[in-house]
């Protein structure tokens, strides 16, 4: 699949799984696949928002070659932590050694057990702003 530019400077670069048979380890997905929603914003920074299951990290590596070096992405914004989010982020972290990954306190405390993650990371409070244009 090709990056889908939303508007200047925000992509769609999410991925479809064909391959998978069970959504979240429960529900068969053989029949309808599942498709893996992330984003790239490419401004004075690049972030990107939520990542893929481990198993398409070369496609979705390729996606973000088209818009830009995956090794130049500043943050990655995590929204929640299941697999299919989460799956890349230590190749994440080996492509982008200086990436911030970005997240709720309860985030980071999961990266730390689930991925032994433990430097890079800007907690979200209440209202943070990054120069992308994003509040949160």
């Amino acid at each position: 699949m090709v990056c889908i530019e939303i508007t200047p400077n925000i992509y769609w670069n999410g991925l479809n799984d064909r391959t998978s048979d069970l959504f979240e380890g429960i529900w068969p997905i053989t029949k309808e696949g599942v498709s893996y929603n992330s984003y790239i914003i490419n401004d004075e920074k690049v972030a990107l928002i939520d990542l893929v299951k481990g198993i398409k990290t070369d496609d979705f590596l390729s996606q973000i070659e088209e818009v830009v070096d995956p090794t130049k992405v500043d943050y990655v914004i995590i929204n929640h932590m299941e697999p299919d989010h989460t799956g890349m982020i230590k190749t994440m972290r080996k492509v982008a050694p200086n990436v911030i990954f970005v997240g709720s306190e309860r985030t980071k405390q999961m990266l730390e057990k689930f991925y032994q993650l433990d430097t890079n990371f800007k907690i979200v409070k209440l209202v943070i702003v990054l120069n992308l244009g994003l509040m949160f």
